[in-house]
């Protein structure tokens, strides 16, 4: 399990720094787009370039350490590294970080702690398919409603992080599951499928947030994905993987007074 840490501590590292040399090297980009010419702008930028194989190698420790722990206990570390993103963006980005999102930051990371902690009993690992398509269903209409937003301007860094978060989630949830069922099935194939789609899903996310970080804050953006990619993650877990709550009523109500305390960070931090 302490190996799974250090990867999953590594993953976030890269993740949230290499966001914000992505953030820094847009500033002299056009906007992120499907579209060949723009993707020799962005490849050409060595500031932008950088922040990609940092962001590339935290997804490369994070498919690493979902081999190694569950996504309920993965996820919390990795959103915790906000603390990362919010040092770099200060002082590099010399982005404005006013006390109240200091605050939200503060209670997002305690609150993901706080997760962490109580995650560490065994799920029953079995995959609920009745489940995983409703709360999937779920998600496309999310994601079909915050690209509206988007695209009318409004809500972007709350959309942004909301559209990226859901899509690294599910990048998580494919991973973990290709591991479950090559298991169950003795199949490595199932892997190798959970591993594929782990990369679609990372990719489609990737994409949505380096969208936004063109018109957005890369504090506020990186915070609102961490939120919403461990809330999405840890329902993943309870529903989709059967991941079980603590039976101990303390570590029970740690839990749920953690998704409060995250709650309450992400309303700090929307400024929109």
């Amino acid at each position: 399990m302490w190996v799974a840490f250090v990867v999953a501590v590594l993953a976030t590292a890269g993740n949230h720094i290499g966001k914000v040399f992505q953030k820094k090297g847009t500033d002299d980009l056009p906007q992120f787009a499907l579209d060949w010419s723009v993707f020799k702008a962005y490849l050409g930028n060595r500031v932008w370039l950088g922040g990609f194989l940092g962001d590339f190698g935290g997804a490369v420790c994070t498919a690493v350490a979902l081999a190694l722990a569950p996504v309920s206990t993965v996820q919390p570390i990795v959103s915790a590294g906000v603390v990362f993103l919010v040092v770099f963006s200060y002082f590099y980005l010399g982005e404005e970080v006013i006390f109240r999102e200091w605050i939200g930051v503060g209670l997002s990371v305690v609150g993901a702690v706080g997760i962490g902690l109580t995650m560490a009993a065994p799920g029953k690992d079995k995959l609920d398919p009745q489940a995983a398509l409703v709360v999937v269903s779920v998600i496309v209409v999310l994601m079909v409603v915050c690209e509206s937003l988007f695209r009318r301007g409004k809500w972007v860094e709350f959309s942004t992080g909301l559209q990226a978060g859901l899509g690294f989630a599910l990048s998580a949830a494919s991973m973990r599951t290709g591991m479950l069922l090559s298991q169950q099935n003795s199949q490595p194939l199932w892997a190798v499928a959970g591993i594929l789609g782990s990369i679609g899903l990372s990719s489609t996310g990737f994409f949505l947030q380096t969208r936004g970080l063109k018109n957005g804050r890369a504090v506020a953006i990186g915070t609102f994905t961490n939120v919403f990619v461990l809330v999405t993650a840890v329902i993943l877990g309870l529903v989709v993987l059967n991941e079980s709550m603590p039976k101990d009523p303390t570590l029970w109500w740690i839990r749920v007074s953690s998704f409060g305390v995250i709650l309450l960070g992400t309303a700090l931090m929307a400024k929109e």
